[in-house]
């Protein structure tokens, strides 16, 4: 009896072996699977990632071609302005001279017109000297 005892109790041991065993066995292919689906995430992931790090990548680029353009388009603008303040520049330097030019001109009117009313005194002086010697 107390070998049956004994065979039964190795029995009952062993089966619990079996199920721990098996119940084991079910948890590592659960692992696996978990395993399979996290690695498959993680692949989409690092897809993903580097799909990110390839649109940051254009983006840089894009980004320093459009710096170089406006550093054009300043560039040119800076030329630009520098050439249209030196023609302002010739041109407020004109506008002074003729405004010299302008201001003799009228001077040169006035004493033409001051010699002119003098002439006409004169002639009407000798006028009447000429009436008073006639007469």
């Amino acid at each position: 009896m107390i070998l049956l005892d004994s065979e039964s109790e190795m029995k009952n041991t062993i089966a619990d072996k079996e199920k721990t065993i098996n119940s084991l066995i079910d948890q590592l292919k659960q692992l696996q699977s978990h395993e399979t689906i996290l690695s498959s995430d993680n692949e989409k992931n690092n897809n993903k990632l580097s799909q990110m790090k390839d649109l940051i990548k254009n983006m840089d680029q894009e980004l320093k071609q459009e710096k170089a353009q406006r550093q054009l388009i300043s560039d040119k603008y800076d030329k630009d302005t520098t050439a249209l303040n030196a023609t302002i520049s010739k041109m407020n330097e004109k506008l002074k001279l003729v405004s010299t030019i302008d201001s003799h001109v009228v001077d040169l009117r006035e004493q033409i017109d001051k010699y002119a009313r003098k002439s006409e005194k004169k002639d009407a002086k000798i006028l009447q000297l000429n009436n008073e010697v006639s007469a």
